[in-house]
């Protein structure tokens, strides 16, 4: 066994927890838009924070691990591995700045609401089409950098690559948005 084999293990072993934290996200922000009561709401929001906490742990063992691979044996002049690190970091940029608030709110709001039904302006943040079209953008993107490793496609190849997976992930969110605004017009 080498430290190449260590770090490749170490670094789908990051890929595998930050898919499961992510699905963790995707499944709570599913679930929420489902729920009728706010103890619904607060039971389901603890564990996607602490799925975010995955994340973060498993982007700091993913990018750690891929970068001492990239230094021991592929090199930064990679095409593939230039646009698969950009990728990360931006696609790690939805988390913290887009969802984490957001979720921060609808913890706050359910915490100082009492048990019942839920109030409209808890109903419209579970709603929030961001959400949704965040999460289904980061999963897309994902597998758009699993595709960059598994095929190691030059740099153009790479960026088109990563722009045909975020837009999926983009388009994959339009129905939320739809119906976000449906639901404005109905009530």
């Amino acid at each position: 066994m080498t430290i190449y084999d260590l770090l490749l293990f170490a670094h789908v072993s990051g890929a595998i927890a930050m898919v499961t934290g992510i699905g963790v996200w995707l499944f709570g922000a599913l679930a929420l838009r489902r729920v009728g009561r706010v103890e619904q709401v607060r039971a389901i929001v603890g564990p996607m924070l602490a799925g975010g906490n995955v994340v973060v742990g498993s982007v700091i063992l993913l990018a750690a691990a891929g970068i001492g691979m990239a230094l021991l044996v592929w090199g930064w002049r990679t095409g593939w591995i230039d646009v698969s690190a950009i990728s990360v970091v931006l696609l790690g940029l939805i988390g913290p700045f887009v969802l984490e608030p957001r979720m921060r709110a609808i913890e706050r709001e359910a915490l100082a609401t009492p048990d019942g039904p839920l109030p409209a302006t808890l109903a419209a943040r579970l709603h929030d089409p961001v959400i949704a079209t965040g999460l289904q953008t980061m999963l897309a993107g994902l597998f758009g950098i699993v595709f960059l490793m598994t095929n190691k496609p030059g740099v153009e190849q790479s960026v088109v690559a990563m722009a045909i997976a975020v837009a999926l992930g983009v388009v994959s969110g339009l129905p939320y948005w739809l119906a976000a605004r449906l639901r404005r017009v109905l009530c």
